[in-house]
C-alpha cells in the first residue's frame, strides 16, 4: 500500500492550522457562505478552505448506516482527498469509535460479546428518531476486527490519518471481561482490592475507577495504532476524541489547534461557542484560548478589541468554523449565526492571520481533579479565575497535567488542583526555583494521583503562607489580584 507524500515524517507537526469542516453539506455554509457546497463539489470545498489557510480537513469517511445523511460513498471521499492533496493539504478520515455498527465485520458478532452491558444487565444504546446505535464494550475483541478493516480502507481512499470519535468510557461496562480487567489493572495499587462501580469522589476507589476508564480509552487507541504499524503507515496518525482522558498520551497532543464553532452552553439554542483544542481538553469548560465565548449577539463582533483577543490565542494563526451536526431544519438559527461569523471572519482575515502568541499568565487545568465529578471546588475555582482574568484584560493560556509549558510563563495559577502526582509537584517546584511566580488556591496539591494524601501539600513544600485579600502580581502594570469569597489564596511573589 502506497504511503501518502508529506513534507516530513510527522507532517501534523508542521501545521499552521489543523482541521476544519466536518459533515459534508454544511461545509460551504460555514467556510464560504455557499450552503449548497457538498462532497459532490470537492474543488469548491478546497477553494474555500484554502482562502482561510487550513492545512488539514476532518472529513466524514464511515459512520455506519443508522444515521441519515452522515456517511458519504467512499468514492466521494476519495475525490475530496484528491482535490486536497493537489492543493497541498491533508484530510483526516472521521469514523465513529465504540458506537460504530458492525458493518465492517465479516459476520455479525455475538451481541453479548461486543456490546456494552449496564449494571442492571441491559445493553447500553443510543436511540433517537434518526439514530439507532449500540455502544461497544471497551474490552471487546471486536475492535481489532473493526480497525483491521476501516484503517486500510481509509488509507486506500487517500486519508492522511484517521479520527476515532466516541472513544470515551464515561460509564463502566459491567460485563465479566471488564470487571476482570479492572481487578488486574488495580491489583497492585495501595488499598486494593477495590469494589467495581462508581464511588464518591475523593476516595481511593473513585481514583482507581477514573484511572481504569482512562486505561480503557488508551487501549482502544493502541488497538488502532497496532493496525497502523502493521500496515506500515508511518505517516498516518491515529486521532481519538479530544477532551476525553487520552490527551497527552499519543499523537492527539500534536493537534493543538483543532477549532470548533460549537453549540454554546448553557443555552444551546441561542449561543455560539468558539474555541480551539482547549475546549476539548477541558471537556466543555471554557478555556484560556477562547476568543469569544458564550456570544449573545454576534452582530457586535465588529467591535471586538483585537489587542485583547491577541493574548487569548494559543499558537493558532486563524479561527476556522466547524460545521454543526444538528438538524438545520429544526434549528435554523445556528446556521444563520454561523454565516454571520463567516462574514465577520472574511472582513478581518488579515488581523487574524497576523496574531502573535502573548500570555501574561498560565492557568493550570487538572484532568485528574476534574474527573472527581463530585468535587466542585476545582471547577468553580477554575471558572472564577478565568472570568476574573478575562474581565481584567489579563491574557492567559491553559496548561495541563504534566505540561512542561509552564516554564514559558511568568505566572502560574493553580485553582484548587486537588490531585497532583509527584512529577507535577516537582515541576512546579522547579518553576518556582527558576524565579516563576505561582498562585495556589484551595487544596491544591494535597492528594496524589490516586487520591492518597501527600505528606506535605504543595503550599507547604513551597513554604507559602495564606495571602491577604489583595496581592500585587505585576507591579509594573499595577495589576491587583483580589481574593473571591470562600477561597484561600497562596501567593508567591
Amino acid at each position: 500500500m502506497a504511503q501518502n507524500n508529506s513534507r516530513s515524517l510527522r507532517w501534523w507537526e508542521d501545521r499552521n492550522m489543523v482541521m476544519a469542516c466536518y459533515y459534508g453539506g454544511e461545509i460551504g455554509a460555514l467556510c464560504g457562505g455557499a450552503p449548497d457546497i457538498s462532497y459532490d463539489n470537492p474543488d469548491e470545498i478546497v477553494k474555500h478552505i484554502s482562502a482561510v489557510g487550513v492545512n488539514a480537513v476532518l472529513g466524514v469517511f464511515s459512520i455506519g448506516e443508522s444515521r441519515k445523511f452522515e456517511a458519504p460513498q467512499y468514492e466521494e471521499f476519495r475525490e475530496l482527498a484528491r482535490a486536497l492533496h493537489a492543493d497541498g493539504r491533508k484530510i483526516i478520515a472521521y469514523t465513529k469509535g465504540y458506537t460504530t455498527t458492525y458493518s465492517y465485520l465479516d459476520e455479525e458478532p455475538d451481541a453479548m460479546d461486543w456490546l456494552f452491558v449496564k449494571e442492571n444487565g441491559d445493553i447500553r444504546h443510543c436511540f433517537r428518531e434518526d439514530l439507532q446505535r449500540y455502544y461497544v464494550c471497551p474490552t471487546s475483541p471486536w475492535f481489532e476486527r473493526y480497525f483491521a478493516r476501516v484503517i486500510p480502507d481509509a488509507a486506500e481512499c487517500g486519508a492522511d490519518g484517521i479520527f476515532l470519535d466516541n472513544t470515551a468510557v464515561g460509564e463502566l461496562c459491567w460485563c465479566s471481561r471488564c470487571r476482570e480487567a479492572f481487578v488486574q489493572f488495580t491489583k497492585d495499587w495501595p488499598g486494593a482490592p477495590f469494589t467495581y462501580g462508581e464511588h464518591p469522589a475523593g476516595t481511593p476507589t473513585a481514583a482507581a475507577v477514573s484511572q481504569f476508564k482512562k486505561h480503557l480509552c488508551t487501549q482502544i487507541y493502541r488497538k488502532a495504532d497496532d493496525v497502523r504499524r502493521k500496515l506500515g503507515l508511518r505517516e498516518f496518525p491515529i486521532v481519538t476524541s479530544p477532551g476525553y482522558p487520552l490527551i497527552g498520551s499519543f499523537e492527539m497532543e500534536k493537534f493543538k489547534d483543532i477549532v470548533q464553532l460549537y453549540e454554546g452552553l448553557p443555552d444551546r439554542n441561542t449561543r455560539i461557542f468558539l474555541t480551539n483544542s482547549s475546549y476539548y481538553q477541558s471537556r466543555g469548560i471554557p478555556s484560556c484560548s477562547i476568543l469569544l465565548s458564550f456570544m449573545e449577539d454576534m452582530s457586535t463582533l465588529d467591535s471586538l478589541d483585537f489587542t485583547f483577543a491577541q493574548g487569548l490565542f494559543h499558537n493558532e494563526r486563524i479561527i476556522v468554523p466547524y460545521a454543526f451536526w444538528m438538524d438545520m431544519e429544526k434549528e435554523p438559527g445556528h446556521l444563520e449565526s454561523a454565516g454571520r461569523w463567516n462574514s465577520f471572519m472574511t472582513r478581518h482575515m488579515d488581523t487574524f492571520k497576523n496574531l502573535d502568541v502573548d500570555a501574561d499568565a498560565a492557568l493550570y487545568f487538572s484532568h485528574k481533579t476534574f474527573d472527581l465529578k463530585d468535587y466542585p471546588g476545582s471547577i468553580s475555582a477554575y471558572r472564577g479565575w478565568e472570568n476574573w482574568l478575562t474581565d481584567n484584560g489579563i491574557t492567559y493560556r491553559l496548561v495541563f497535567d504534566d505540561d512542561e509549558q509552564i516554564n514559558d510563563t511568568r505566572l502560574l495559577i493553580l485553582p484548587d488542583v486537588l490531585l497532583m502526582d509527584e512529577k507535577e509537584l516537582q515541576m512546579v517546584e522547579e518553576f518556582v526555583s527558576k524565579g516563576g511566580r505561582v498562585i495556589l488556591t484551595g487544596r491544591t496539591g494535597t492528594l496524589d494521583g490516586y487520591g492518597m494524601p501527600h505528606k506535605f501539600s504543595l503550599a507547604e513544600r513551597l513554604g507559602l503562607a495564606p495571602a491577604g485579600d489583595e496581592e500585587s502580581i505585576f507591579a509594573e502594570r499595577s495589576v491587583r489580584i483580589r481574593k473571591p469569597a470562600d477561597r484561600d489564596y497562596f501567593n508567591f511573589i
